[in-house]
């Protein structure tokens, strides 16, 4: 099996069908990990899909900000 590649923002935002400043505030938020690499992100779409796809807390305080649901 070949190693996974790793994504780019955008590439990333294309997959998950949302826009790069939304991929930014996922990661700002510590929804998604990423891998920091200078200043560029890359990112791995089974570590992202296990990230969304995680049950959350439902007893953790809310977040300040609102975050679009994919």
């Amino acid at each position: 099996m070949p190693p996974e590649v790793a994504l780019t923002t955008i590439q990333l935002a294309e997959v998950l069908a949302v826009t790069p400043e939304t991929v930014r505030r996922y990661v700002a938020a510590g929804v998604i990990p990423c891998i920091t690499i200078g200043r560029t992100r890359r990112f791995f779409l089974s570590e992202v899909r296990a990230a969304l796809s995680a049950p959350r807390d439902s007893w953790a305080p809310p977040s300040r900000r609102k975050l679009p649901r994919l």
